[in-house]
């Protein structure tokens, strides 16, 4: 029931239907904690804070469910709380804290050959996910060399577009917070207007979003922007 309940959150993530995915977040971590199993219960923790950062949840209740799944998870080395690190990561990265967001993630990937992720949804996770999070977290500080080389590793060895979408809307992130505004708001509409409907999940969305989100507010006036604005808020797209 457990497993069922993650990926129930999990498909109402990606369709942006977060009440509903809150409400199964909370069901998954009732069940596995019914099991008395530790590593269930820090999967479904794990997974909870991880779409979080989707928009999901702010970045505050974000940090406070991470510390909460850490003080659950004891002092000793475990995959989750690798996977904790990428996520605090991830959501130091969306509150401007980038030195923070650095170590959380040089934590990340130095743990990241410990145990090997186990429990009863070994393929639910991308082995690519340590250079996804170095992506993103490179891209919105700006480190655009480092940005580009994970990127070129996820793009490399991911078949899905998930990945691959997100990770080319973290160039574009770097783009802007670089200073090329209008090259990266473009660059951003153009990723998120080429994917048929039904693969623009609320998950890409939201990464442009973020995007949208590094552009100073005194210039989002802008064509550029406008039509990037326009195209994450609904307005200008041909999802349903």
């Amino acid at each position: 029931m457990a497993a069922l309940s993650m990926l129930y959150a999990d498909a109402l993530t990606r369709l942006g239907d977060h009440s509903a995915a809150i409400h199964w977040w909370r069901t998954a971590k009732a069940t596995a904690d019914m099991t008395g199993d530790l590593d269930l219960r820090l999967m479904a923790r794990c997974e909870e804070a991880e779409f979080g950062v989707y928009g999901q949840r702010d970045p505050a209740t974000i940090v406070q469910l991470i510390d909460a799944a850490e003080q659950l998870a004891g002092s000793a080395p475990s995959c989750r709380k690798a996977d904790l690190a990428g996520t605090r990561a991830k959501v130091l990265t969306l509150q401007g804290r980038h030195d923070e967001a650095r170590r959380a993630l040089d934590s990340f990937t130095d743990s990241i050959d410990g145990p090997a992720r186990g429990g009863i949804l070994p393929t639910h996770r991308s082995e690519n996910v340590a250079h996804f999070t170095a992506s993103w977290v490179h891209a919105a500080a700006g480190r655009e060399a480092e940005a580009d080389e994970k990127r070129e590793i996820v793009l490399a060895n991911t078949r899905g577009y998930q990945y691959a979408a997100n990770v080319r809307l973290h160039e574009a992130l770097c783009t802007v917070v670089n200073g090329g505004i209008d090259t990266g708001a473009r660059q951003a509409t153009e990723i998120l207007a080429g994917l048929p409907p039904a693969q623009q999940s609320h998950m890409i969305i939201e990464t442009g979003k973020v995007v949208l989100r590094a552009v100073p507010i005194e210039r989002r006036n802008r064509p550029a922007v406008r039509d990037l604005q326009a195209l994450t808020s609904g307005q200008g797209s041909s999802r349903p």
